[in-house]
């Protein structure tokens, strides 16, 4: 599919990551890839998105998510608490509420 269907962003991206693998690299990839990832009147920036968060979580940066582009009106952000990287696992009845909250606000 992707062969057929080629996105020279993506393909200068990932040059460009693999000579330099950075944050900004692997998100340059993500955006542009995103002609594959989602149908054409599902890839506006108002696509509603929950990030879900662990309070304890040591692997990613929590202040990625203070960046303007993970900002909006369509973005949920919900922090787990006792959550770490895989929040599911430390408070599953946490996360499934969130869940449940986020699929509320889509009917």
């Amino acid at each position: 599919m992707t062969e057929q269907n080629p996105l020279p962003e993506v393909i200068t991206g990932t040059e460009a990551y693999e000579k330099n693998p950075t944050d900004s690299g692997l998100a340059t990839i993500a955006v542009a890839s995103a002609a594959w990832n989602f149908g054409p009147d599902t890839v506006d920036t108002t696509l509603p998105t929950l990030i879900i968060s662990g309070s304890d979580d040591r692997i990613v940066t929590q202040q990625l998510w203070d960046n303007d582009r993970y900002r909006g009106p369509n973005i949920t952000h919900t922090t787990i608490d006792r959550g770490a990287h895989f929040a599911w696992i430390e408070n599953p009845a946490a996360v499934k509420e969130a869940l449940h909250a986020f699929a509320r606000t889509l009917v």
